[in-house]
């Protein structure tokens, strides 16, 4: 009983935060009080136009009726998705809770393609596929030093997916920066 109060009343001295971490801390220099500004992405919104333009021909080839939509500074096209349940594991073997995410169908694509400033890479090694159990999830961040941006680019496709088109999307992405230009600025 000692031993634990005595601890208890070390760990106080020691580590006040960590016994109180939700809690503001009293002496002004809490992070509520300066919240420190996301400085990883600059606002970078390029002309898409001709590269929508590339990417729905491509895609109108091979899943008729798909339309490449622009909404939040996101290209996205999807042609017989549905929403599913996925379960993730974690690093020590557990498992996750189920999210939805949308996905294709056997027959089906799913794609959103976002712009981000600079070079700056996540933990992830990309391109990389990951298998979510009903479709693959084909993540790519090619970089353009000239435009020094990157495309987030998320394709899912069924296992069975042709090859060629995969192919020629992934050609497409990796060279966009033949297709995407800096926003026109008048003096």
């Amino acid at each position: 009983m000692k031993r634990s109060i005595a601890v208890r009343l070390l760990l106080l001295l020691a580590f006040p935060t960590l016994l109180h971490a939700d809690e503001p801390q009293k002496n002004g220099s809490s992070v509520w009080d300066n919240p420190v500004p996301d400085k990883v992405w600059r606002e970078w919104e390029p002309d898409l136009t001709e590269f929508q333009t590339q990417i729905q021909t491509l895609v109108s080839r091979y899943y008729e009726g798909c339309v490449v939509k622009y909404e939040d500074h996101t290209l996205t096209f999807g042609h017989r998705t549905r929403k599913f349940w996925i379960h993730e594991s974690f690093l020590d073997g557990g498992w996750q809770d189920a999210r939805e995410e949308i996905g294709p169908n056997s027959d089906g694509i799913y794609c959103t393609i976002a712009t981000r400033s600079g070079n700056v890479r996540g933990q992830l090694v990309l391109p990389v596929k990951i298998n979510r159990h009903y479709f693959v999830d084909h993540l790519m961040a090619p970089y353009s030093p000239k435009l020094d941006g990157v495309l987030a680019v998320s394709l899912r496709y069924p296992i069975d997916a042709d090859p060629t088109f995969l192919s020629e999307f992934e050609a497409l992405v990796n060279r966009f920066d033949k297709h995407v230009h800096e926003p026109f600025e008048a003096d």
